[in-house]
């Protein structure tokens, strides 16, 4: 929920990937706008190994970049399009040059260069991957992923992560407010 691209945070939070890699598995999807690490996945190439910092620089006080090494597994133009009605009713899509990578823990982490929020699968199938082979599919949105993500999720879980879009105000720093103000005082 911090990490919230429809609500305005840059959807390059690592907190949940950071956890699922430290754990090694499952099998996860994550998309990150990342398009410095993106770029050097694609001058690598397709099969190429080599060391990443993803994602955690826009909000790094939330989480760090998910440093890993990992294979390049594909390249793509980032355009898609989702034909069936979905959150927002947007159709057509561009994340840009978008890279996907493979961590040894078994961690996809779809690199973004244009930030696109989760209310389409076909964010996903349109890189070439299988949403129904992710033990783990990390949706940075509230409302938009339910639609899209419940024909291959057995549940859905809202993960209330730190970051600009908090779902506690508590959380988050306020250099102009009234006072009193719910919740951080009682009125």
């Amino acid at each position: 929920m911090g990490d919230n691209v429809g609500g305005g945070s840059p959807g390059d939070g690592t907190l949940i990937a950071r956890a699922i890699q430290a754990r090694g598995g499952p099998k996860a999807f994550v998309a990150l706008w990342d398009a410095e690490a993106s770029a050097k996945a694609f001058a690598a190439g397709v099969g190429a190994r080599l060391t990443l910092k993803m994602g955690g620089k826009s909000q790094a006080v939330y989480a760090p970049p998910l440093e890993a090494t990992v294979t390049v597994q594909s390249l793509h133009e980032g355009k898609f399009e989702e034909t069936k009605v979905r959150h927002g009713g947007m159709r057509h899509f561009d994340m840009g040059p978008t890279a996907i990578v493979r961590t040894d823990a078994g961690l996809f982490v779809q690199l973004m260069t244009r930030r696109v929020f989760p209310t389409s699968l076909v964010q996903i199938t349109s890189c070439g991957l299988d949403p129904t082979t992710f033990g783990i599919l990390i949706a940075k949105g509230v409302q938009a992923p339910v639609a899209a993500y419940a024909p291959v999720c057995v549940k859905l879980i809202r993960v209330n992560t730190p970051g600009v879009t908090d779902a506690d105000m508590r959380r988050l720093t306020f250099k102009n407010r009234r006072r009193p103000l719910f919740p951080f005082e009682a009125i």
